[in-house]
């Protein structure tokens, strides 16, 4: 099945180009035929162009067999004999005319008369009037209006509280003071001192020197190797492609040589150092501070207590009571309500009248000097220069450069490859055999291929 779909699309592309290829040179030529109808209406010189080249193989390119695939039945069993090959295609160049109209536009200088208007200043004298201010002053005395603040006293009534005092009537309870004496009993606590031993359990200090250990942690420097990750910055070289503008010198056949510099581009490559980071592992010797652990003994006092029993004489004091008896002073009171009069002081509001100064201002005349300025005008002759122009117009000849548009046809003999259908031999079977093992050599077939041009 892959080779029928294989040989059905070979035959389908070498279909499509015979067709294109009778086309497009029907195309050319009658597009060659419009040129030079237009050409000849239009006035310049025909160039001809350069002679076409000749190929020295002629131009004709070894044909290329398009193989049929061989065809199956469907039940599966003999194939299908392949059709015979009635012809084949090859490339053969034809040279063919070709016309193209180059505008350019072409410098023409001309003299031409030009009307150049000039401007001459001329110059004369005359007297003229002039009109200026004098400046006259004259002192003045004037009056003017103005204000003084003046002390102005008004009467004016105002309420204040004032103390009143009176005399009121008022009760009062007194006490009269009676004294008697009488004798009374009391117990009194008398001290009484005796002198006693005991004896008390007293904790005594008791000095004694012990050998204690204790752990201290003594810092230790070593030195070990250690190993890091280091990025190291290196640089390797590669070769890398750009494109670049290489100058090219080529020559064409023009009413005269010339040497047209012109650009082509090339890949050229270059040596390149390019970053890379790439990680090391690398040992240093590094003094690290380490801590050991080691037991010192040092002598300490150590203050203990000790119970001793030690006796001493104590001094109590113990009480007895007495009875006493003392002649004491009785206060007794007697209580009598009685009337007095007594200055009552109060405040009451009283209506009074002050007086008050206030600032007013007030207006008078004052006189005052001023001075007057006047401007009087006044005439005098002035001799002043006076410039005038004067316009004329005068014709000069100026070289005047145009550009005007020429146009030229240029004919060119240009050679094309056309795809011409040739006959060929119906192949045989084991042709056909040879074909199907080495198909996918055969080139695909293409529409017209123009050749190279130059304009």
């Amino acid at each position: 099945m892959k080779q029928w779909v294989v040989g059905l699309t070979a035959l389908a592309l070498l279909f499509g180009a015979g067709t294109v290829a009778a086309f497009g040179a029907d195309d050319e030529d009658k597009v060659l035929n419009d040129k030079k109808a237009k050409d000849k209406d239009k006035p310049g010189k025909v160039e001809e162009g350069p002679p076409p080249k000749v190929e020295k193989d002629g131009g004709i390119r070894p044909p290329h067999g398009v193989p049929y695939p061989p065809a199956y039945y469907h039940g599966g069993g003999m194939p299908c004999p392949a059709p015979a090959m009635a012809h084949s295609y090859q490339y053969v160049t034809q040279y063919q005319q070709r016309s193209r109209t180059v505008c350019e536009y072409v410098p023409v200088t001309t003299v031409q008369e030009v009307e150049q208007v000039v401007r001459t200043p001329v110059t004369r004298k005359e007297e003229r009037t002039e009109t200026y201010y004098d400046r006259v002053t004259t002192p003045k005395t004037g009056t003017r209006t103005a204000y003084k603040c003046v002390p102005e006293v008004r009467k004016e009534q105002y309420q204040a509280y004032e103390q009143v005092t009176k005399e009121v009537e008022r009760k009062y309870v007194e006490a009269i003071r009676k004294e008697r004496k009488e004798k009374r009993k009391y117990t009194v606590r008398v001290p009484v001192t005796r002198v006693e031993k005991r004896t008390v359990e007293v904790q005594v200090p008791v000095e004694r020197v012990e050998k204690r250990e204790y752990e201290v942690r003594v810092p230790v420097q070593r030195v070990e190797k250690r190993t890091y990750d280091v990025v190291v910055c290196d640089y390797k070289t590669e070769k890398r492609a750009y494109d670049v503008q290489v100058p090219v010198e080529r020559v064409e056949k023009r009413s005269y040589d010339v040497t047209v510099c012109d650009y082509k581009t090339e890949k050229r490559t270059y040596d390149v150092q390019v970053p890379v980071q790439r990680v090391e592992k690398r040992s240093y010797d590094v003094t690290v501070c380490d801590y050991k652990t080691e037991k010192r003994s040092y002598d300490v006092v150590v203050r203990d207590w000790k119970t001793e029993k030690k006796t001493y004489d104590v001094t109590i004091c113990d009480f007895k009571e007495e009875v006493k008896e003392e002649e004491v002073t009785v206060v007794d009171y007697d209580y009598k309500t009685v009337v007095k009069k007594e200055p009552c002081t109060s405040w009451e509001v009283v209506t009074k009248t002050r007086e008050v100064t206030y600032q007013v201002m007030k207006p008078y005349e004052e006189k005052y000097e001023y001075v007057e300025v006047n401007y009087v005008p006044k005439t005098r002759k002035v001799p002043v220069e006076v410039v005038e122009y004067k316009t004329e117009v005068r014709k000069v000849k100026q070289p005047v450069t145009t550009y005007q548009l020429r146009t030229r046809v240029i004919c060119e003999t240009v050679p094309v490859q056309v795809l011409v259908q040739v006959p060929a031999p119906a192949p045989s079977h084991e042709h056909h055999h040879h074909h199907q093992h080495h198909e996918h050599h055969a080139p695909a077939p293409s529409a017209v291929v123009p050749g190279p041009t130059c304009y």
